[in-house]
């Protein structure tokens, strides 16, 4: 199965349909996990005070936004988290990423990509059942710009 969802590097240009070596597409869609393309809008603080509130509210931001992607059970995704992780460890880097209808400047949160192996599965795998290792992973960007 294959995924619409793709990080690319920004010297592409921002496109819905990213083609080329460097494009990294997710395994498959966030089928059994949660895609929040707008996650958590920020606009300022509540600050308590002796008696009373103070209310700072700065309006929503493009780059307070946030894309959470998740999923789970997702079959022999080695490779690709291995690129996401290399996308992930370059500091201060901007990169797409597209949905196949919008398409963001982002950057990872700092702690906001991690990734585990399914021990459940790796288990069906040594007795047979499967043949495939199953990976479940978490994204976090922060969004820099809605570029299309």
């Amino acid at each position: 199965m294959s995924s619409v969802f793709a990080f690319y590097p920004t010297t592409m240009g921002a496109t819905l349909s990213p083609t080329g070596a460097e494009v990294v597409f997710l395994d498959q869609d966030p089928t059994f996990g949660e895609y929040a393309p707008q996650k958590g809008q920020k606009r300022g603080s509540v600050i308590p005070t002796l008696g009373g509130v103070q209310i700072q509210d700065f309006g929503v931001q493009v780059q307070d936004g946030r894309i959470l992607i998740s999923d789970e059970k997702v079959p022999g995704a080695q490779a690709t988290l291995d690129k996401l992780q290399a996308m992930y460890a370059a500091q201060d880097t901007d990169w797409y990423f597209t949905d196949a209808t919008r398409c963001w400047k982002v950057r990872f949160q700092p702690g906001g990509f991690s990734w585990w192996l399914d021990e459940f599965w790796r288990a069906k795998k040594m007795f047979g059942e499967t043949s495939k290792d199953v990976y479940s992973y978490q994204i976090e960007l922060v969004i820099l710009e809605e570029s299309i």
